[in-house]
């Protein structure tokens, strides 16, 4: 019975072998599937890289012919920047491709639909480089892929749509061609007509509505990235077995013809451009200027420090790479000796003059430090940095995605009457000018050479804005274009206060900053009584006037009401038109400048600072009390009201 035992285990010992090799070979096939899917993924990520990353200007697109040499056919061609494209869709005939509702006057308005292994000529007719690549089947295609397109063209990579969204702006949506046959102005000549798709069960679908074009960019077995136009330009992953419209990419892109080359001016080079610089004499920084149209522009952001104006972040490096940004208040007189703030009517001058707001973003932004694909082109040597901005409570957002720039000009919008700024965003090819943000918020500053013509625009700190805001208000208010700042320096330390007339009196402007027992900077912030004063109890508020100078009454903050017009529109006039941490009604009308500083109540807790402006009289009240003028973020008049003695506001001190 030996032999029949050895028999067994010869039969087990072949078994094993026969589960090894199988094993073996399933752990191959696994090993060839990873090998396939990392071969995939490398082919899919190359064909999604920019081929280049620049804007370029619709005038400097030019157009051309090329014939299909397959069936004699014509097509349009355009050169746009770095890629010269059939301005045309494809109309070449091959199995899988199709009509819209098969019907020929489909093709010879839109081009054909073709799947999408028509598309990559699975087939391998014309070429191998994406043989087999179809529905069901993962691929990794050589690139470029010509595919169903002429010899010497490819079926575009995702990556080779994309540099042609940078080149145009990011604007795709420009040029479509709507049913009514015109396409945008800044349609290069690309011009796409909303050709539809046919799609699952051999329907027909989406004409005068979209369009889709086939990338050679698989995503999967069953799923190619198509860029389409619906309003916009963008891409998804669709059914290979749909049938989208081809574009073809010329392999080398075509030079310009000599003749055409005097007709075709193009973005102004930097050698054509008129730079110049300039000294401020206020503190010896130096700053870029550039010559555009019939201005001269600073062409660095301004870093002249003025209250309130802030760095990002609190940090002097970044004032020194992005310049201040500055509450509108301080914007009005930062500007040296013979620059001004410029205009909303300059700004709309500027963006004239670089082509028009719809691409003059692009074209003043600075050609690096832009998140994502943001950057400009910076054809005129504006150099727009990514600032960004803070907001009125000097929170700065983040740099990178955007800035926005003061203009001196007031909108008629009712009672806040926001300044116009002009602004570029990192995803926006446009340049906006709008008035929708308060004036407390930090913004860049870029001025602009000459003495402004705007009666609201002044390099001068002794002038208001107020001769402009009183042509807006109401004719209650007396005009204050005869108000100008005088100065009073305190004897006792030296510190030098801003004074305004109203009516008969001579007012302090700024709320009294003299150290004493009785008195407090606003969260024991030294930073706090720098901005805006000192608190004071009411007894030491009864003492801290400088000597010909007195705590106003009841009496004369009564009287300071009615005479900028009355309880329901004084609070308007005397706040303070930044600073305030929540949307308020000030114009700052007669130079008062009421900051909201806050008050230091009985338990020594720091209150309503951005919120609150409250002042001492030295009239006392009933008890523990005595009166103040309180005015608030969400009302616009001004209340007379009790406040308990121990309880620390701002001082504003008249001449005796």
């Amino acid at each position: 019975m030996l032999w029949l035992r050895n028999l067994n285990r010869l039969f087990f010992a072949l078994v094993f072998l026969a589960l090894l090799s199988a094993c073996t070979d399933y752990v191959g096939q696994i090993d060839d599937q990873i090998d396939e899917y990392n071969a995939h993924e490398r082919a899919r990520e190359e064909s999604d890289m920019l081929t280049a990353d620049y804007y370029v200007e619709p005038a400097s697109a030019f157009e051309g012919t090329f014939e299909d040499s397959r069936d004699g056919r014509v097509y349009k061609t355009v050169t746009i920047g770095s890629q010269t494209w059939m301005a045309e869709n494809l109309n070449y005939e091959v199995e899988n491709s199709y009509c819209y509702n098969d019907d020929s006057e489909g093709c010879a308005k839109y081009g054909r639909l073709y799947t999408w292994a028509a598309a990559m000529d699975s087939a391998a007719k014309w070429s191998n480089n994406a043989k087999g690549c179809g529905n069901g089947k993962i691929c990794v295609p050589a690139y470029p892929v010509r595919g169903v397109c002429p010899d010497g063209w490819h079926v575009p990579s995702y990556g080779e749509w994309e540099t042609l969204r940078v080149a145009v702006g990011g604007e795709m949506d420009s040029m479509i061609v709507w049913n009514s046959g015109i396409a945008s102005e800044y349609d290069y000549g690309f011009s796409v007509p909303l050709a539809g798709a046919k799609i699952s069960n051999g329907k027909y679908s989406y004409e005068g509505n979209s369009t889709f074009f086939w990338t050679s960019t698989e995503q999967n077995k069953r799923e190619a990235t198509s860029y389409y136009f619906h309003g916009r330009g963008g891409e998804d992953y669709f059914v290979k077995s749909f049938g989208y419209s081809v574009r073809c990419v010329k392999d080398v892109v075509e030079k310009r013809p000599i003749e055409s080359s005097s007709s075709q001016k193009t973005e102004s080079s930097s050698s054509e451009i008129e730079k110049g610089s300039f000294t401020d004499a206020r503190d010896g920084q130096s700053y870029k200027t550039v010559a555009i149209g019939d201005q001269v522009w600073m062409a660095e952001n301004l870093n002249y420090k003025v209250y309130p104006s802030y760095c990002f972040d609190n940090e002097e490096s970044n004032c020194e790479l992005y310049g201040r940004l500055y509450a509108w208040s301080a914007a009005m007189s930062a500007c040296p000796s013979g620059w001004h703030l410029p205009s909303k009517d300059e700004f709309e001058a500027l963006l004239s003059a670089v082509g028009g707001q719809e691409f003059a973003g692009k074209k003043l932004k600075s050609s690096d430090g832009w998140n994502g694909d943001g950057n400009g082109t910076d054809a005129y040597g504006f150099s727009a940095l990514p600032a960004c901005k803070s907001d009125i409570s000097g929170s700065c957002d983040a740099i990178g995605y955007c800035t926005h720039f003061w203009s001196s000009t007031l909108a008629d919008d009712g009672v806040s009457k926001n300044p116009y700024n002009m602004y570029l965003y990192h995803d926006q090819a446009k340049a906006v000018l709008a008035s929708n943000w308060d004036r407390g918020e930090g913004y860049s500053v870029r001025c602009v050479k000459g003495e402004s013509s705007s009666s609201v625009a002044s390099s001068s700190s002794e002038e208001t804005e107020s001769s402009s805001l009183d042509e807006q208000s109401s004719s209650s208010v007396e005009s204050s274009s005869s108000f100008e700042y005088i100065n009073m320096e305190d004897s006792r330390d030296g510190k030098v206060y801003k004074v305004i007339h109203i009516d008969q009196l001579y007012w302090m402007a700024e709320n009294i900053n003299y150290e004493m027992d009785g008195s407090y900077c606003y969260g024991d912030a030294d930073s706090n009584c720098a901005a805006y004063g000192r608190l004071y109890t009411w007894e030491a508020a009864r003492e801290a006037c400088p000597g010909g100078w007195h705590l106003a009454s009841k009496k004369e903050y009564e009287e300071l009401i009615e005479y900028v017009g009355g309880n329901a529109a004084s609070g308007t006039a005397l706040k303070s038109v930044d600073g305030w941490t929540r949307a308020t009604p000030a114009l700052d009308t007669y130079s008062f400048t009421g900051y909201p500083a806050g008050y230091r109540d009985g338990e020594e807790d720091f209150v309503a600072k951005g919120a609150g402006a409250f002042f001492w009289t030295d009239s006392e009240g009933d008890g523990n009390d005595a009166y103040g003028m309180l005015l608030q973020y969400d009302v616009s008049d001004a209340d007379i009201m009790g406040f308990p003695k121990d309880y620390a506001l701002s001082v504003r001190c008249i001449m005796n």
